[in-house]
């Protein structure tokens, strides 16, 4: 199994979200500078319900790069979902996102690194790959 650096991704996700802007920062950068379609995607966005779906969404993923069963079942579900609901998120969103994570996390954590950097890479693409794989099956 690859190395996810799980407890370094953890410590700098939990340091970003003591920041309250964190995750504001994040969906104001995401909508304005994102690619094509984005805007669109958003534009009737609950924020609060935004800001619930990601934080699950990070706290699944660093489950599920240990092998959690129950965050990979949650993984799968959530692409069937995105599948089904027609919302096509492609490859280049999803790179877009995390790009864009990235650098909110390297605004809001005062400890970010490069080794944290590594570590929001390494668990990111483990998400963004199951996404996909499950996504485009």
């Amino acid at each position: 199994m690859p190395e996810y650096h799980k407890d370094i991704f953890e410590a700098s996700y939990a340091r970003c979200t003591r920041s309250p802007r964190f995750i504001r920062t994040f969906y104001d950068s995401f909508i304005t500078n994102g690619p094509a379609g984005v805007r669109e995607k958003f534009s009737k966005m609950n924020f609060a319900k935004q800001r619930i779906s990601l934080e699950r969404a990070v706290s699944v993923a660093a489950a599920a790069v240990s092998g959690d069963r129950k965050a990979l079942q949650q993984l799968e579900e959530r692409a069937y979902i995105q599948r089904k609901s027609g919302i096509n998120i492609t490859a280049p969103l999803y790179r877009a996102w995390f790009t864009t994570i990235l650098a909110a996390a390297e605004k809001h954590d005062p400890q970010f690194n490069s080794k944290v950097a590594e570590a929001w890479e390494s668990v990111m693409n483990f998400l963004i790959q199951r996404m996909l794989r499950d996504y485009e099956s």
